[in-house]
């Protein structure tokens, strides 16, 4: 089939810059671009190093002034450092200034003109220009490293599946490593591309350090290798974080200057000169220590070897606490293998792995979606403010997750329904900032503290170095203490640290809209915080060590770190806080805090603060122990004792204690058997009186007790007393029992006058036993209704010597014959030829009387 635009292919062989030439991406350019303007989105998978990120946008760009219409190239990138530095690149390759022909737009900062044709931009912002749709009318988007899976990413796909059609949009998916078939299944009919990367073969080696053995020792063991072998290509290091990244420039720099080799660094914190001049080299002798942002997006000309620490931080949300943290984690293989691919660019290269290949055996393929492990109020909010649901995501969030976050926008009023924000949460979307800081703000701003309420977000963006220590402060919150510090508050050689960071302070709160960073007045503030984050409210109490914890409302606690200026037992909201790694689990621990008035809690949003009645089951009191209660969430503000009740926890608490103790300790031994059997007799002999115990004998009737037991007891002294129908039928016990004790008795009385104890047992007749004389004068065998007893009859020693359900028959039949053995043993007990006349003969010894 020939291609539906022949002028694309021409129109990039005549126009294209000459360096695209060398880059593998160059020859599927034309197919590329064809496909995107003619079938209006597609997949485009390509190694690093392919050229992807500069050079199909600007082949698009050129093979666009044939089209019909000149919309606007954006391409967004997880990262400002990667947007503003593929922008640098894109206009040095067209000779051209940034913002005239490719330009970028990212948080604070932009290099952008009406006329610019090509803008990189990140994905947050932007996600914010959706509010907007008509500005993206016949726009071609290209989301790039779409890997990351950001929710953002997510996001600004949903949304462009849903508005491709009515906006008349075009986009392309695009990374080095894509899960075709997620996406295929997604987005539908879809058009798929996979572009070779590295032009050279790269050789693995793992290198995982001994145990316990510090992993810098084994990085600097493999540069100095490296470079003993005489290699003149450049090295670049993974490292999780820019920690990490200082440390180790703290122990190679010394080793790499002695043998004539630079050492660099790249992370996001960096400002955009040096990192324009770390990407840009193109001369070896140079190792760079980068997090992952070098992984992705920015190529590095002169890397020729890899050293892989096999470890990334990834933001982690935790559901209890509703904070953030970045965790040390794993990276996935498909990261691995990008880094690894950095290696390939200029000749062939090695990547070191400084983990084990069992290891690589156990990592995930894919990186994990954000939307599964990332704080995702933003992103449902700004999804309900586009008339998009959770549900049109590419993955779908924890639905726990989300009952939690819908739960949280209904409370402060900012959802209308299921699928809108209110005015109120439009607006408060609108800023520049979190929602929860935005919700904060606007609290701030009724009570006149804006400038005040900027100055705390700005701080918040721009938390103080771990290593900044203030001196002790009595202040009521961390915030009014950092900000209102001087360099005498800090300790000896700490004011130029100081100085950097308050200078990045003020600098985004200027950027948020402050008119200068300001204290304001910390009570409201506090109140305002309070308002905002219901949710993050608790107390702090101080245990042994002056150790501080803080419960949170919803019932976890937190540690606090030691340099949290708070010190005062009592009501706080935790501002900040984070996830630390312990050996057994996560533990979170706060890093800011502000106290909050008692008073407050009355008028927080959500029914925070409920007032109950507590009940408990007292172990060594044997009784149930009530208190008036009144909480907020988990928390106690007062508690009063009251008088004994029966609630669902105390009832569950009670059926326990019944059930390890066992009811034959309050109602005797065998009590429940005998009175299950009882009942059954009875209601086989008169099914309309005893219907009410039907299902009760049908279940486990000891268990059908203690449920019937536990709905009322409140002290084990109420046993005193009682049988057990006055726990099954309390109401109705004495008429039951004495209808019980007509049909079921418990004792049946013998010619000799004594009153003998029938035994009931399950799956057996009733029964009694005594001695053979006491049945003298006896003709019939004694019976319940129409069932007759088993009667045990013993010899003058208590021994049994006969079982029989027939009285009669035994005297007629066996008496006469036994009589005659005992009389030879027992010569002096009366042993007549006719029993059934005889006088009974009582006997002192009872046994199981």
């Amino acid at each position: 089939m020939p291609p539906r635009y022949p002028w694309v292919a021409m129109v990039i062989e005549v126009s294209m810059f000459e360096y695209a030439r060398s880059l593998p991406i160059y020859e599927h350019l034309s197919e590329l671009t064809e496909a995107i303007w003619s079938e209006d989105r597609a997949l485009v998978q390509a190694l690093p190093g392919a050229g992807k990120t500069t050079c199909l946008p600007l082949a698009l760009r050129e093979t666009q002034l044939g089209g019909e219409t000149r919309g606007k190239i954006y391409v967004v990138q997880p990262r400002r450092v990667a947007a503003k530095l593929a922008a640098y690149r894109c206009s040095e390759m067209l000779d051209s200034s940034v913002g005239s022909v490719v330009g970028y737009v990212v948080r604070d900062d932009a290099e952008v003109q009406p006329s610019t044709e090509v803008i990189f931009m990140t994905a947050g912002t932007f996600v914010q220009k959706l509010a907007e749709p008509q500005t993206f009318s016949d726009a071609l988007v290209i989301l790039d490293e779409f890997h990351e899976r950001s929710v953002e990413m997510d996001l600004i796909l949903a949304w462009l599946k849903q508005h491709q059609a009515s906006l008349g949009l075009r986009f392309v998916v695009m990374s080095a490593t894509l899960d075709l078939t997620l996406l295929e299944a997604y987005l539908g009919e879809v058009r798929s591309f996979e572009i070779p990367g590295r032009t050279f073969p790269v050789e693995t080696t793992f290198v995982a350090p001994k145990p316990d053995e510090p992993r810098f020792r084994t990085l600097l063991q493999v540069c100095r290798e490296v470079i003993n072998r005489g290699e003149e290509g450049a090295g670049l290091v993974f490292l999780p974080g820019k920690g990490e990244i200082e440390e180790a420039e703290r122990l190679l720099s010394p080793v790499l200057t002695r043998v004539g080799w630079s050492c660099m660094t790249l992370h996001g914190q960096l400002p955009l000169e040096i990192q324009r001049k770390v990407v840009s080299q193109s001369t070896g002798r140079r190792v760079v220590l980068s997090t992952n942002i070098a992984e992705t997006s920015l190529t590095l000309r002169d890397v020729t070897w890899v050293v892989d620490s096999g470890e990334v931080r990834r933001l982690r949300w935790d559901l209890d606490s509703g904070f953030e943290s970045l965790l040390l984690e794993s990276i996935s293989r498909a990261s691995a293998e990008q880094r690894a691919g950095r290696a390939g660019r200029v000749q062939p290269g090695h990547c070191y792995r400084l983990f084990s290949s069992a290891h690589w055996n156990q990592m995930s393929q894919f990186e994990p979606a954000s939307v599964l492990r990332e704080d995702i109020m933003n992103g449902v909010a700004r999804g309900l403010s586009l008339g998009l649901s959770s549900r049109d995501w590419l993955t779908p969030a924890n639905p726990a997750t989300l009952e939690f976050v819908h739960h949280w926008l209904d409370v402060h009023e900012l959802r209308e329904n299921e699928m809108h924000l209110s005015g109120r949460g439009r607006e408060i979307l609108a800023k520049p900032m979190s929602i929860r800081e935005a919700l904060f703000v606007h609290y701030a701003k009724q009570v006149h503290q804006k400038d005040g309420a900027l100055s705390w977000v700005a701080l918040w963006q721009e938390p103080p170095p771990r290593s900044l220590m203030l001196s002790d402060t009595s202040a009521a919150s961390d915030c009014e203490a950092w900000l209102a510090a001087l360099p005498a508050d800090f300790g000896k050689g700490q004011d130029k640290l100081w100085r950097a960071w308050s200078g990045r302070v003020r600098q985004r709160a200027k950027a948020l809209g402050a008119s200068a960073l300001r204290v304001g007045e910390h009570d409201k503030l506090r109140w305002a915080a309070a308002m905002a984050s219901p949710d993050r409210v608790g107390f702090l109490s101080i245990g042994k060590g002056n150790q501080r914890s803080v419960q949170l409302c919803s019932g976890r606690r937190l540690d606090v770190d030691a340099n949290v200026v708070v010190h005062r037992e009592g009501w706080v909201v935790v501002l900040k806080a984070r996830q630390k790694k312990r050996s057994r689990g996560l533990q979170g621990v706060v890093d800011m805090l502000a106290e909050v008035e008692v008073d407050w809690l009355m008028d927080l949003p959500g029914e925070g603060l409920v007032e109950d009645i507590e009940s408990q089951w007292d172990e060594g009191l044997e009784k149930i122990r009530s208190f008036e209660t009144l909480r907020y969430g988990a928390c106690i503000l007062s508690k009063q004792i009251i008088e004994s009740k029966v609630t669902d926890a105390s009832r569950q608490q009670v059926t326990k204690a019944l059930e390890r103790r066992g009811l034959h300790a309050y109602f005797g031994e065998g009590a429940v058997e005998e009175m299950a059997c009882r009942l059954e007799i009875a209601l086989a002999s008169d099914p309309e009186v005893f219907s009410s115990f039907n299902d009760v004998l049908k279940g486990d009737f000891e268990k059908e007790v203690v449920s019937s037991i536990a709905e009322t007891l409140t002290d084990v002294r109420e046993f005193k007393g009682t049988d057990i129908l006055d726990w099954l039928m309390p109401e109705e016990a004495w008429q039951m029992r004495s209808h019980l004790d007509r049909l079921v008795p418990k004792h049946c009385t013998l010619p000799s006058g004594r009153r003998l104890k029938i035994k009931y047992d399950s799956g057996r007749p009733p029964s009694v036993a005594t001695y053979l004389q006491e049945f003298f004068g006896l003709t019939e065998t004694p019976s319940l209704g129409k069932q007759p007893l088993t009667i045990e009859l013993w010899a003058p020693n208590g021994r049994p010597i006969q079982v029989t359900a027939d009285l009669t028959g035994f005297w007629e039949r066996h008496y006469p014959e036994l009589a005659k053995s005992l009389r030879r043993r027992y010569p002096k007990h009366y042993w007549p030829d006719d029993p059934k006349s005889a006088q009974a003969e009582r006997f002192k010894r009872r046994v199981h009387d």
